[in-house]
């Protein structure tokens, strides 16, 4: 209906050679548009096949450019600010050494890879066939590289996003080459520089119109600084699905900048609907705050991944502070119920638990999604504090009442999306919508 969507970027992950470095080499102006995205609170995350030695020779600046690197092709990963190195695949085997040794193979070996060229492709593999190890053969443009079973960048850059609690549903990833699939293919955004090779390019969500680092370059100055607001007709891959049509089409919503009125009677299917879409967003690997007041999803504590609080649990309600340290889990959602509270205490307790969401989700984009059932019980006509935490930022929410007119009349204008189960509610909430306008 209405308003600007974006993604809430946080989180910039980037291949270095071909893409933000040319010849081996990261140009002033390149690092200096990494060293903007960092100004502007976001992470900037290197995943390269490099080894660490390697990538300091030709990068001395590195340890001061980015959050955390991503090296050997994900077998390596490493924190700059506390010169911690992890390894995250099993190192050489020495019987796969002699025998690459043996057959002539030239190689390089880091904490867990072994570096070639193309050009030894099948000797290389003639190899890992002799010792019965477990490598896999990864190319990258000529060179070559054997990896430990499983390990590849998607895999190291997922253990890095963990450590640093960010989510790849707030991550832009960028590269050119054919080792950079995985990583791109769990980037909620995947752009393929312009000379990229051609599967990539297809692949991709976006292409830059120029090559290598002016590429990325441009991402970041046309795209990225404005939380791909320009880019966001583009990601439809990412839709999710509520329903279907009468033709039997697919209904779909943006998880993106989405805000979504459930609106009708009671008894007439609103918690049906609202639990539909908390099982797709799980589903989809976003996390997820659903303010309970009435106690209606106790049983999504059966869900994998989702914790319920409150209510006549055992598990009391979390303090501001708890919940703050809550949300900083990307894997994990939450559902508060606040069925055992007064409606003076929900109103209370929903301004400090939304003030937590606000301040979590300014610094990491969690949880992607905020849902309030029965949002008049904490936003009533009368008015709340609650209203001003939710105008501001363009994150997703949903909210679910009776009558539109139950709701504090500042946030009847919110939503972008309404679903009702009655015409009636579908009208005047569309109307309100649209400020009043038919």
């Amino acid at each position: 209906m209405h308003g600007r969507s974006v993604v809430n970027v946080h989180v910039l992950a980037c291949d270095y050679d071909g893409t933000i470095a040319e010849a081996g080499r990261c140009s002033p102006e390149m690092a200096r548009a990494l060293a903007r995205v960092r100004e502007s609170g976001r992470k900037v995350l290197l995943v390269t096949g490099r080894m660490l030695p390697d990538l300091r020779s030709v990068c001395p600046d590195v340890d001061r450019m980015f959050d955390a690197i991503v090296a050997e092709n994900g077998a390596l990963l490493y924190f700059p600010e506390t010169r911690e190195a992890r390894t995250l695949g099993d190192p050489p085997e020495s019987a796969l050494v002699e025998e690459l040794r043996r057959r002539g193979v030239p190689f390089d070996l880091g904490s867990s890879i072994v570096a070639t060229t193309e050009g030894y492709a099948d000797m290389a593999l003639a190899a890992i066939r002799e010792t019965g190890v477990e490598r896999t053969l990864v190319f990258n443009k000529g060179a070559l590289m054997l990896l430990p079973g499983g390990v590849t960048k998607g895999t190291g850059l997922d253990a890095a996003l963990t450590v640093l609690a960010l989510s790849p549903h707030n991550m832009v990833g960028v590269g050119d080459a054919e080792n950079d699939h995985a990583f791109l293919a769990m980037s909620e955004c995947a752009v393929a520089v312009a000379d990229a090779i051609p599967a990539l390019r297809e692949r991709a969500d976006y292409v830059t119109r120029t090559p290598g680092a002016r590429g990325v370059i441009e991402l970041i100055e046309e795209h990225l600084v404005n939380d791909l607001a320009a880019l966001m007709p583009r990601l439809t891959r990412h839709r999710l699905p509520i329903g279907d049509t009468g033709d039997g089409e697919p209904v779909t919503i943006s998880p993106h900048a989405t805000r979504m009125l459930i609106v009708g009677p009671s008894a007439s299917g609103k918690s049906t609907l609202t639990g539909l879409l908390v099982e797709r967003l799980i589903e989809s690997g976003r996390s997820v705050l659903l303010v309970d007041p009435e106690g209606d999803y106790q049983t999504f504590a059966e869900l994998e991944r989702v914790v319920v609080l409150g209510g006549s649990s055992e598990r009391v309600l979390p303090t501001p502070d708890e919940l703050r340290q809550l949300l900083h889990q990307p894997r994990t959602s939450l559902v508060l119920n606040l069925s055992a509270m007064t409606r003076v205490e929900k109103v209370a307790y929903a301004t400090k638990a939304l003030g937590a969401v606000a301040f979590v989700r300014s610094t990491t984009g969690l949880p992607h999604w905020l849902i309030l059932d029965e949002a008049h019980h904490i936003a009533p006509a009368d008015g709340s504090p609650v209203v001003e935490l939710l105008r501001a930022g363009a994150e997703s929410l949903c909210m679910s009442t009776l009558d539109v007119g139950d709701l504090a009349p500042e946030l009847r204008a919110l939503p972008n999306v309404v679903a009702a189960t009655e015409l009636g509610a579908f009208t005047a909430a569309t109307r309100a919508a649209a400020g009043g306008r038919p």
